[in-house]
């Protein structure tokens, strides 16, 4: 395992050797930021998943990882 590497969520990690860092699918440099855009773009998971060439359940991982960050965002706004 590369010590550069950090699980952030399920199925979700970062390296800083991997698209500057950016949270990724784990395991590919498919960036998070992409995968929310590919599901507002294409209209579904399995169209984003589809086109990614991922399972679904991995679009899902990173839509619930978005989500939880906007939580954390939200809840330290309001700290």
């Amino acid at each position: 395992m590369n010590p550069e590497r950090r699980e952030l969520a399920p199925g979700i990690e970062a390296n800083p050797e991997v698209v500057g860092g950016a949270p990724v699918l784990q395991g590919t440099r498919i960036p998070v930021w992409a995968v929310l855009r590919a599901v507002a773009d294409l209209g579904s998971i399995e169209e984003a998943a589809r086109a990614y060439e991922v399972p679904s359940d991995r679009i899902r991982q990173a839509l619930y990882y978005a989500a939880d960050l906007l939580e954390e965002i939200r809840v330290g706004i309001l700290a």
